[in-house]
């Protein structure tokens, strides 16, 4: 799973701590992965073994600033 912060210079609003969450059927979900994340810009990857999931929840537990926010979040 990939998530980009923000690249516009402000970093407000950046997952720092974060847990990543499967699902088949949307309603019960599965922690695959968790971690904590730089405060920057770049690129961040949560890895976790691969499943079989049509749903995929990302989780922030903790952010620079008083919000989260993401510029892109991919899985796949």
């Amino acid at each position: 799973m990939g998530y980009q912060p923000r690249f516009d210079g402000n970093l407000n609003g950046t997952i720092l701590d974060h847990k990543v969450y499967v699902s088949t059927d949307g309603q019960t979900f599965t922690k695959v992965a968790a971690g904590t994340w730089a405060l920057d810009a770049r690129l961040n990857t949560a890895t976790f073994e691969v499943v079989q999931a049509r749903y995929v929840r990302l989780e922030g537990h903790r952010a620079s600033g008083s919000y989260l926010s993401a510029a892109e979040v991919s899985a796949g």
